[in-house]
């Protein structure tokens, strides 16, 4: 056994070499989530605020 990274990667996992997916969906769904969490969190406090 050998304790080198295995050169295994996931199906849909894009490489330097060969970029399978875009990354752009990735990044605006991360942009979506903070506006979620930034959104929860400002009514939170106006609820639970003084």
């Amino acid at each position: 056994m050998s304790d080198s990274p295995s050169s295994v990667r996931a199906p849909g996992a894009p490489t330097a070499a060969n970029p399978t997916r875009p990354i752009t969906p990735i990044y605006v769904a991360v942009l979506l989530v903070e506006a979620v969490v930034l959104a929860a969190l400002w009514s939170f406090s106006r609820y639970f605020g003084a």
